[in-house]
């Protein structure tokens, strides 16, 4: 990874403690192990990007969702055929290890019963919907990237809206004379990315939080995190209108 502070191309053992072994200075993230493979020129990218370079304000909901496309993307369901490979693999030892022990007989139904309980559990898994997942809990995303990139660099990520921030957000109603469209939506850092972007006062936008639909499917982690991405993207337009 390349320092974010003297720009030199460091190896693994150059950075040890997260500090680049030329400039002596600290950096924030340590891409080997981490959850979201960050770095910190990553990092910074992604939030001049949310924040249209300061101009607008994101949540930390969005910022968890940006940051963890790339990760996200790579998730795939689990190969069927390796599931019944495994399956029949691990009933043919199971029926040689008791057909050795007991007899060749015993062996062989342990062998039908073991395969075919793998087998039937693998229709199963194959059957059933498969749902993207965020490779870290907010909770855990707060403290680890971004209390810990205030800790490095002395200031939240720019354009990030802090915690107590989201504490204080109203969506109060613009007065009648002034109401020109009501938005409702479930998604509450929706919300708050357009309170906090002032889109109620300057375009007369009600926000009223609803109840999500209530239909079967579930949305994935990754079709809430491009809605939300998407909602920034929205806030810079309505923005200029």
């Amino acid at each position: 990874m390349q320092c974010p502070h003297c720009g030199v191309d460091l190896k693994f053992k150059e950075r040890g403690g997260r500090r680049c072994s030329v400039c002596r200075r600290e950096f924030a993230f340590e891409p080997r192990g981490h959850s979201l493979r960050l770095t910190d020129k990553r990092f910074r990218l992604v939030t001049e990007k949310l924040s249209a370079n300061g101009a607008l304000r994101y949540t930390p909901a969005q910022l968890q969702h940006a940051l963890s496309r790339k990760i996200i993307a790579e998730q795939k369901p689990t190969n069927i055929g390796c599931l019944i490979i495994f399956s029949i693999v691990f009933g043919l030892a199971a029926g040689v290890v008791i057909g050795s022990v007991f007899q060749p007989l015993i062996g062989v139904i342990a062998f039908m019963l073991v395969a075919g309980g793998g087998l039937f559990w693998s229709a199963r898994q194959h059957r059933r919907p498969f749902y993207h997942s965020l490779p870290m809990q907010l909770n855990t995303f707060y403290r680890d990237v971004i209390d810990r990139w205030q800790q490095v660099y002395g200031s939240p990520p720019t354009g990030l809206i802090d915690r107590q921030m989201l504490q204080h957000l109203c969506y109060d109603t613009p007065a009648p004379d002034r109401l020109r469209a009501v938005l409702a939506c479930p998604e509450r850092s929706v919300l708050d990315c357009l309170c906090a972007n002032g889109l109620p006062e300057r375009l007369g936008l009600g926000l009223i939080p609803a109840a999500p639909p209530s239909h079967k499917r579930r949305a994935s982690h990754f079709d809430q995190g491009g809605a939300t991405d998407r909602c920034v993207r929205a806030g810079g337009a309505l923005a200029a209108v």
